[in-house]
């Protein structure tokens, strides 16, 4: 069963029982494949389901190309469609690269569970040494 830490698994579930379309994991997978991408038909459950939980940058891409979402769609920001721009998708892109190093994994995986006292400190303290370089 999904837990709570499900974003991922929970935002791509929720793209295919909306569309419009009758969505399997073989469409996905042939799609995403077929724009360079190759990825498994079983291994879309996985990531439905929460058994794998990380998938690479370029699969979250690509996922949300096939769906017509914007990236931050995937990582529990809010969505607005009408906020898409082309410096928007740079800006996502961005952040999905950057948690995709080893150390802003860990220092996620750290302020994960955080009072928003605390979060709101962390963030501070990241501002005054992103200043100073």
């Amino acid at each position: 069963m999904m837990g709570s830490d499900h974003v991922f698994a929970r935002q791509l579930n929720a793209l295919v029982a909306r569309s419009a379309v009758r969505t399997t994991n073989t469409m996905v997978a042939q799609a995403l494949t077929d724009q360079g991408c190759p990825i498994s038909a079983p291994y879309l459950p996985q990531l439905r389901n929460g058994v794998r939980r990380r998938p690479a940058p370029r699969y979250i891409e690509r996922i949300a190309e096939y769906f017509a979402v914007p990236l931050s769609y995937f990582y529990d920001l809010p969505y607005e469609r009408s906020d898409d721009s082309g410096e928007n998708r740079d800006r996502e892109r961005m952040a999905i690269s950057a948690i995709d190093d080893d150390g802003v994994r860990r220092f996620l995986l750290r302020a994960h569970g955080l009072s928003p006292e605390a979060m709101d400190l962390l963030l501070q303290f990241a501002e005054r040494l992103n200043v100073l370089g």
